[in-house]
């Protein structure tokens, strides 16, 4: 899998990291993969942090994001980060359980780091190189897990993960295309954790990092970390 970021996202944001690790073989190891009870305790440690959740926008980890998004000309009370939007549902008492092993171990670094997380099933990717860029309205097209293409508008100011004209997930991590996400069959996975500037990025590389040693620990072959940024802004995992 190639990724690339695009030269264009990295002069309107000159902080872009993009961390990555490929995991091949999940499904043998993923019955002796905790990931249930590791989300229960992200969920009650956030609880824990003081956060106010009706000033959540004011968080640092959450106010950059914020930032970010007016940048892509959509409202950012809408269109929120995963981060936000997962942190939002913790805080509120959501039980953020799915049954599907490698979501839930995510969405648990996630919270633990207060970093965006994604993934994608590799076997359910296009064949073109998988790029971080901007939207192109009159070509992309994407099919939104859980919600209506026509709620998700395309903008030339909007940053995408796409392959081809297939866009994988929109807003940077706001939403999953249905075609790529993972289900409870993936297993040959990649997952993704970006962020806009350097404190941001620390965060990332430590999800990444922490995601790689739970699969690790259960005998999930995996790749090492890779990184992109602007100076260096390509990988291939």
């Amino acid at each position: 899998m190639e990724f690339r970021i695009a030269p264009e996202v990295a002069a309107r944001f000159p902080g872009i990291e993009v961390h990555a690790v490929r995991a091949q073989g999940f499904l043998a190891a993923a019955g002796k993969l905790d990931h249930a009870a590791p989300l229960r305790a992200a969920v009650a440690k956030v609880s824990g942090l003081g956060i106010d959740r009706e000033k959540l926008a004011a968080y640092p980890p959450i106010a950059r994001w914020r930032e970010a998004y007016a940048a892509l000309k959509v409202r950012p009370s809408a269109f929120r980060a995963s981060i936000e939007s997962l942190l939002r549902r913790a805080l509120g008492g959501a039980d953020l359980a799915l049954p599907i092993a490698s979501v839930n171990l995510y969405n648990a670094v996630s919270l633990d780091v207060l970093a965006p997380m994604g993934a994608y099933d590799i076997a359910k990717l296009p064949p073109e190189p998988m790029l971080l860029r901007f939207a192109d309205p009159a070509r992309d097209r994407f099919t939104p897990l859980g919600g209506k293409a026509e709620d998700f508008s395309l903008n030339p100011d909007l940053v995408v993960y796409a392959s081809g004209n297939i866009v994988l997930c929109w807003g940077f991590n706001h939403r999953d295309n249905v075609e790529t996400a993972l289900d409870a069959q993936s297993d040959d996975i990649v997952f993704f954790s970006e962020a806009v500037d350097a404190e941001g990025g620390l965060s990332s590389a430590n999800a990444i990092a922490e995601v790689r040693k739970r699969l690790m620990d259960v005998g999930v072959a995996c790749s090492e970390t890779a990184v992109a940024i602007k100076s260096d802004p390509s990988f291939a995992l």
